[in-house]
């Protein structure tokens, strides 16, 4: 049984290098998350999805609404080429504790689903190996609140 974690785990490191054995290259990400008005999305991760196969890419979302991408480490970078971008938000169960009394959906920024789904998220990305790659996402806010 050792031996088999031992194994899959060296096997789920070998993987990302492909075939030679050389890393992916990974090109610096960076971004911000914001609603039409300019307040940032809080509580939520960013995955840049290859829209031709490969490996994602994926980041944390600050509380000012930055995030910068990591593929094979956090903040490494991402592989060059067209993307699908998900972005999907984690509201904590007790909202108030996490950002005061008066907390509510719509004051934190509830986003709408259709981001969180790779089917039916409109937004994309497309990552240079030659240029800078900062990106700025604008999402809608949840029209109305999901009840609990």
């Amino acid at each position: 049984m050792k031996n088999t974690l031992a194994g899959a785990a060296c096997l789920m490191l070998l993987v990302p290098l492909g075939c030679g054995g050389q890393a992916v290259p990974t090109y610096p990400v960076n971004g911000r998350v914001t609603f039409a008005d300019g307040r940032p999305l809080r509580f939520a991760f960013i995955e840049f999805v290859p829209q031709s196969g490969g490996i994602s890419s994926r980041a944390k979302v600050a509380d000012d609404g930055t995030f910068v991408l990591g593929t094979l480490a956090k903040a490494d970078g991402c592989t060059a080429g067209d993307f699908k971008v998900v972005v999907a938000q984690h509201l904590p169960a007790n909202l108030a504790e996490a950002v005061g009394e008066h907390a509510s959906h719509s004051v934190v920024g509830a986003i709408e689903p259709v981001y969180s789904q790779l089917a039916t998220t409109p937004l994309q990305a497309k990552v240079s190996a030659t240029e800078p790659n900062s990106f700025d996402f604008v999402v809608e806010q949840l029209k109305k609140p999901r009840s609990r």
